[in-house]
This record gives C-alpha cells, sequence and structure tokens, in this order.
C-alpha cells in the first residue's frame, strides 16, 4: 500500500498530529522543489502492508521512497528477519507458521532531534505458500472469444501436452467469458450453455484434471459480465459453492458494469474472495479491474493473490488509446515493484506471444500491426517474466507451432527468473535515451538485468554492470545471457554489447569470487543474428473490442 507523509513539522506537535491522521493520509505526489536531504520535509513511501511467506522459505520486502534517500527502518521483526539499511529491503526467513506485525519506520529528522513514523506491516507465514508461484497456462479470449465449448477445452488441454507445455510450467487453463446459459438455472446456480457443453462444466472440468491441468474459470462482480452473460454480483456464495462443486482451480473476476469507486470495487472483490474461501475448495483468486482503482494497494484484503494492472493487451508494439501494446505496458508495470512478492502477483495480462495477428480481440486499439516482431514478442516474454508477472498464453494451440516460438515460452531460464521463489518484480533502474534499465533479485544471490531498447535504431553500448544497486559488493560476476542461452563470460565492470530495436536483453548475473580481478578481454557478444523488421501481420478480424465499459 502507498504510504504518505507530507509537510512534516519537526516539533512534537507535527509528529503527534501525524500519527494521528496516518490511516488517512491521501495520495500525494512529491512537490519539486521539496527537499532531498535526510532532513526531509515531504516524503513518500511506496510498499506493501499485508504480506506473505512460506516457513523456512526466503522472504524479501523492499521499500521504495520517494526521495530516494529518505532515512527509513524496519523495527519490531520477528526472528529470523533483518534490515538490510544498504538495499533498503527486509529479508531472511521465519521458521514458525502465525501472524506477525513489524514496522517500517520514517525517520524525521533535523539538527536538534529526531523521531519515527511508524507504519504497519502484517506477515502471514504459513505452508500454503510453500508452492505459491506467478500462475502459468493458457487463456481463451484472445482466439477463441464466445466459441468456447467442451471440445476447444478438450483439444487444448490435449494440446499444452503434446507442445510440452504443461511439462514447461503452463498448468492452468482458463476459460474466459462467454462460457454461460442465457440465464441461470431456477434455484439460482449458474448453468453453462447445453449446446456448448452438452455433458455439462464439470465433465470438461474432470478432463482437464485428467490430463494433470488445473481448470480455470470467469466471471463478472456485476450483472453481467463484459460480453453480457450473467455476473455474479448477489450470487458470490451460489457461484463460488457451484465452482467448487465443478472442481474449479481459479476465478478470473472481471470489473465491467460495475460502479467505478474503489471503496465499492474492494467491497465486491472482498465479498467474492470471502465465498471462495468459505466453499470448501482452494480456489485462486484473480482480480481483473484492469489497475485503474489500484488493486495492488488493496488486492490481498480481498482474498486475491494476483491482480490486472493494465487494460487488455493488443498483438502490437503501440496500443492506440485504450490498447495497450508492449510501451503501454512497460510504463504502466515498471513502477510496481513494491507491491509484488509471494502471493501477490501484478498481472500485465495475458501474452500475446504467438498470435502473429490472428487473433480477435487482440487485434483491435493497434497503432502498429496487429502483429509483432520476434523481438517483441520476446520482449513482452521476458519483460512478464522479470515482473513476476502470470505467464499467461492466449494464442491457438491447435495451429501449427513454430519452433522459434516453442523455443520462447518454453525458455527454462526466463521461466526460472518469473518463478523464482521470492517473486521479486524488477526494479526500474532507470531510463537513459531509449534505453530502460531493469533489476531482480533472485533467491538464490544471484542479480537479472534487463535492457530493452523502445527506439528505432540498434543501440551499441556499454553495459556497466556496477549501475545496478543489487550487485553492489560484487568483484566480479558470471555471466549468463538468457535469452541466447549462452554463457557471456566472467566479468569485471562490465562490457560492450548491443541491443536491437524493440528487444531485451537478459542477463543472470552470479558473484564471481574466484576470478577477482581478472578481466575477461574481447567478450563475444551474444546476439541473434538481425532479423528484418518487417512485422508478421494479418488483416485484423471484424470483432469488436471485449471490454465495453459504463
Amino acid at each position: 500500500m502507498k504510504r504518505n507523509c507530507f509537510s512534516l513539522s519537526y516539533s512534537l506537535l507535527g509528529v503527534l498530529f501525524l500519527l494521528s491522521c496516518l490511516p488517512s493520509l491521501a495520495d500525494k505526489k512529491r512537490s519539486a522543489d521539496a527537499p532531498t536531504s535526510p532532513s526531509i520535509q515531504d516524503s513518500q513511501l511506496y510498499f506493501s502492508d499485508r504480506v506473505f511467506a512460506a516457513p523456512g522459505r526466503l522472504f524479501m520486502q523492499r521499500i521504495k521512497t520517494i526521495p530516494a534517500d529518505a532515512p527509513i527502518e524496519a523495527t519490531d521483526l520477528p526472528a529470523g528477519l533483518t534490515w538490510n539499511a544498504d538495499l533498503r529491503r527486509i529479508e531472511g526467513s521465519v521458521s514458525t507458521p502465525g501472524t506477525y506485525r513489524y514496522n517500517i519506520n520514517l525517520i524525521l529528522t533535523d539538527r536538534v532531534d529526531s523521531a519515527r513514523v511508524p507504519y504497519p506491516v502484517t506477515l502471514t507465514v504459513d505452508e500454503r505458500y510453500l508452492n505459491s508461484r506467478p500462475v502459468m497456462g493458457w487463456i481463451s479470449w484472445n482466439v477463441v472469444e464466445g466459441d468456447i465449448s467442451d471440445r476447444v477445452i478438450r483439444s487444448t488441454a490435449d494440446r499444452m501436452n503434446e507442445l510440452g507445455l504443461k511439462d514447461a510450467g503452463y498448468h492452468y487453463l482458463i476459460i474466459d467469458d462467454l462460457w454461460h446459459a442465457p440465464s441461470r438455472n431456477a434455484d439460482g446456480t449458474p448453468r453453462e450453455d447445453p449446446n456448448k457443453f452438452p455433458n455439462g462444466m464439470k465433465t470438461a472440468v474432470d478432463y482437464v484434471h485428467s490430463k494433470g491441468l488445473k481448470f480455470g474459470i470467469y466471471s463478472d462482480a456485476a450483472d453481467k459480465t463484459c460480453a453480457g452473460a450473467f455476473g455474479s454480483y448477489g450470487f458470490e456464495k451460489t457461484d463460488a459453492n457451484q465452482y467448487a462443486l465443478w472442481g474449479v482451480d481459479l476465478l478470473k473476476y472481471d470489473y465491467c458494469h460495475a460502479p467505478e469507486d474503489r471503496t465499492e470495487a474492494a467491497l465486491r472483490y472482498r465479498t467474492m474472495g470471502e465465498a471462495l474461501q468459505s466453499s470448501g475448495r482452494d480456489i485462486q483468486f484473480y482480480l481483473c479491474e484492469w489497475g485503474v482503482r489500484k488493486p495492488w494497494e488493496w488486492g490481498s484484503e480481498s482474498g486475491g493473490s494476483m491482480w490486472r494492472c493494465t487494460y487488455d493487451t493488443r498483438d502490437c508494439w503501440k496500443g492506440k488509446p485504450g490498447g495497450i501494446g508492449v510501451l503501454q505496458s512497460i510504463e504502466q508495470m515498471k513502477d510496481l515493484w513494491p507491491y509484488g512478492g509471494v502471493n501477490r502477483y501484478n498481472d500485465a495480462d495475458m501474452m500475446c506471444v504467438g498470435i502473429h495477428g490472428k487473433g480477435k480481440s487482440s487485434s483491435a486499439l493497434c497503432a502498429t500491426g496487429p502483429g509483432m516482431t520476434q523481438d517483441e514478442y520476446r520482449t513482452q516474454f521476458a519483460l512478464w517474466c522479470m515482473w513476476s508477472s502470470p505467464l499467461l498464453l492466449s494464442f491457438d494451440l491447435n495451429q501449427p507451432l513454430s519452433e522459434d516460438d516453442r523455443a520462447l515460452i518454453t525458455n527454462k531460464e526466463l521461466i526460472a527468473i518469473d518463478q523464482d521463489e521470492l517473486a521479486q518484480p524488477a526494479d526500474f533502474v532507470a531510463r537513459e535515451g531509449d534505453l530502460y534499465y531493469f533489476e531482480k533479485p533472485l533467491s538464490n544471490g544471484d542479480v537479472a538485468i534487463a535492457v530493452t531498447n523502445v527506439g528505432e535504431k540498434t543501440q551499441n553500448f556499454r553495459l556497466d554492470l556496477s549501475r545496478f544497486p543489487l550487485t553492489k559488493g560484487f568483484r566480479a560476476f558470471s555471466v549468463r545471457d538468457c535469452q541466447q542461452l549462452t554463457d557471456v563470460g566472467a566479468v569485471k565492470g562490465g562490457f560492450d554489447t548491443s541491443v536491437r530495436s524493440h528487444a531485451t536483453l537478459v542477463y543472470r548475473l552470479s558473484e564471481n569470487i574466484e576470478i577477482g580481478n581478472i578481466v575477461r578481454r574481447n567478450l563475444k557478444k551474444t546476439l541473434a543474428p538481425e532479423e528484418p523488421k518487417k512485422k508478421t501481420t494479418v488483416p485484423p478480424t471484424s470483432a469488436a473490442p471485449k471490454r465495453v465499459r459504463k
């Protein structure tokens, strides 16, 4: 949750007043002329005030402040956790399950005295988080839309196994909107379309489970869904219980046709979250309100473990207003890293990797394309992994899959970055010209870094590894190229490289103690052969965009 502290007086009266109004502090941007020294008058803190961990597993919580050097500390930490002042994070592990509370303190200083303003955090340590990772799977909307059926589900489940997707970690098969009958059953329970599911929904779910996969379903927090089917508002318990009877493992819960205010949104999501928790089945709750009301600040309190942070992604590098291309995804996702972690996944939406302009709604609202170059698809996949976003494929699995696409979506080293047990999203380090720099801490002490070129020309540059805060203290590095699956080698300081237009470099850095001050000269560049800039496109379909909001 974002916490702000403004117009701070250093007097005792000022501190007491601030403490009295902490719960109602409003969002505020730091003024341009505010001091940036440790004696601050205006600060913003960004962090999650509700976090999760598995017993005995590594835990990390990072805190962002504006200004960056605002003095902070963590106190009252449970046994096993420590405050890393240099990296401004809490780290360690807690062995005993339970609920713990500690404080992140903003330190107010002047020449005479100092005071601490505490912001409480609740940590839940539970064995159910032992296998908590960003969801990986396939979702139907982009290429299937209203044609979802028992037949489509079965063929997709078969192909997820045949293509090796299940073995790569894609375990969820999620159906989106328009699985519904025209109306509910007489007793109010949800009813599947009998023409699409002649043997009932449970039969389809059982088939998915028989293939070693999990099943996800869709609904909406209003009277009707985005596409006009019946929604779950007022029927939350009824629907949750029916989903449990069907054997559903995940609910994607949309927010079309619902009130705009944040308080009502949080209430509607919490009502469904509580219904799922009391259903008798462990059903993962996926909040899909498009980031408008900042669900990363309140989603976990509503029972969610993942939440959409943008409007619907489109199969393009750049979207039109209302459409989210890769460029818009970067801008909307890059600063959300303080809100991610175990059981807290910032979702950048389903990926368009593999669609190549042949989708339905994914082709709408595109300023470029529809369709992207392979470098652009690689960028999308790489950044989703860096952000610890759920990895949801959305192309037609029943069509031929190119070896290039298969290699991309089953890249074990990128997937390992996404699925790392710390679940920490990449921190946006800086933008220099057309280059965006990201870094991500990994559970074994390694650091993943990414450099994305949003410009139209290849960029030749020296990659200075010391510029990344997480590498502080590393004397030398072993560098692995996670896109090309090759070793760069042993490096001290940095190396010369290049990144093509709209491409992304991803390196995994390990501390190399053995080489000390040895520098490997004339490092071989780890780049694929230059590919043509021409996009793979097909004429857009006549299908209307899915999301109609009033």
